[in-house]
């Protein structure tokens, strides 16, 4: 049985400028936000607030565009958020890591795509990752080139210890490649999955990759989630969960995949396939406007006992099913008013409680809703 409860008022502030969303939730359901802030001088404020435990702060600004700052947060609270500024040394574009309190943090190289980041659920071990050397289309796509690099930091002191001196290639552009990195996640031990979207003249298709954080090196080579039939990457996302051992869910939305529509597929923490792509929504729910993410539910490994919340929009709703261990059961909410694109992010807790941060209008981002697991 689902039980769901859809909140009415914002969580986060509704003042003209608010977008790019992301939300993140520990085991014991502390839940973080990351946004942007858009004032009445133009100026762009990075925001985050931890909910029950601080109000909305402005991290930085000088941020870059389109900026998609991402964040997660570890079982004793400490968060982490990755974003993009400019310079004023260089007055070239870098990347950033915040680690809880303190702004600023590591600058890494320019940059030319979206940021994601994963922090270990018990805490010490980041992996900061990102499309490169592309150019944008809409929010969170890089096309015309591309490659997918990564970066590994600890925590030591209460800063960051950066451990590499030059970016880890996780998948390298090929000739005329379009890259879209759609999200980096890690259980328990901090070894990353990565997600991604690529389209050349040797395949279409969604792909995942894993590396061991302790040395940098490939823990699983790039595996196929799904081929696509025709077509480029536009209009389609991607997004990874992992379950505590590292064990991961995929999702994919593509009007041309195999199967088409909105896919998940779910694997072990040592890449082996546990289900086959399986479609949870038909083609019809693809449009400009769609977006898809997975939750997966923190406190249990990869196997049968696992489950996941697929959510995706088709511009009008935000949808979301239950699979692994729990198939079938969902909802839905409308939005008040439509707007495009309506970007959105998940996030489960270790008691099987799932929420979402999603863009409701170009004044407001809200938590949608919040569903139980069985």
């Amino acid at each position: 049985m689902i039980t769901t409860l859809l909140l009415a008022a914002s969580l986060l502030p509704q003042f003209t400028g608010d977008f790019s969303p992301r939300v993140a939730c520990n085991t014991g359901g502390t839940t973080a936000h990351v946004w942007i802030h858009t004032d009445e001088f133009d100026v762009s404020h990075l925001m985050v607030k931890i909910a029950g435990t601080t109000s909305e702060v402005s991290l930085g600004t000088n941020l870059s565009g389109p900026n998609t700052p991402d964040i997660d947060i570890d079982d004793d609270g400490n968060y982490v958020i990755a974003w993009k500024a400019h310079s004023s040394d260089d007055g070239q574009t870098h990347s950033y890591l915040t680690y809880n309190s303190l702004s600023g943090g590591t600058g890494v190289d320019p940059d030319q795509g979206p940021h994601r980041v994963t922090i270990s659920r018990t805490g010490g071990k980041i992996t900061l990752a990102w499309t490169a050397g592309g150019d944008y289309l809409f929010e969170a796509h890089c096309r015309n080139g591309g490659t997918i690099l990564a970066r590994r930091f600890e925590v030591s002191g209460g800063g960051l210890n950066p451990l590499d001196s030059s970016n880890i290639v996780v998948a390298s552009a090929m000739y005329y490649s379009n890259y879209e990195l759609g999200n980096v996640s890690s259980g328990s031990n901090g070894d990353p999955v990565f997600v991604y979207l690529r389209t050349n003249m040797f395949g279409t298709g969604c792909y995942a990759k894993g590396l061991n954080f302790s040395s940098g090196t490939t823990k699983f080579g790039e595996l196929t989630v799904s081929s696509f039939s025709s077509g480029g990457i536009y209009y389609s996302y991607c997004d990874v969960d992992c379950s505590n051992d590292g064990g991961f869910f995929v999702t994919y939305s593509s009007p041309n995949g195999n199967p088409n529509g909105i896919v998940y597929r779910q694997y072990d923490s040592s890449g082996s396939a546990l289900t086959t792509a399986t479609q949870v929504a038909d083609g019809s729910h693809i449009t400009t406007q769609a977006w898809n993410a997975v939750a997966v539910r923190k406190n249990t490994n990869s196997g049968t006992t696992c489950g996941a919340v697929i959510s995706w929009t088709d511009g009008t709703t935000i949808y979301w099913v239950l699979v692994g261990s729990m198939p079938g059961t969902g909802g839905s909410i409308a939005f008040p008013m439509p707007y495009y694109p309506n970007v959105h992010s998940g996030a489960a807790d270790g008691s099987g409680n799932f929420l979402f941060d999603y863009l409701e209008d170009p004044t407001a981002i809200s938590v949608g809703a919040f569903a139980s697991f069985p």
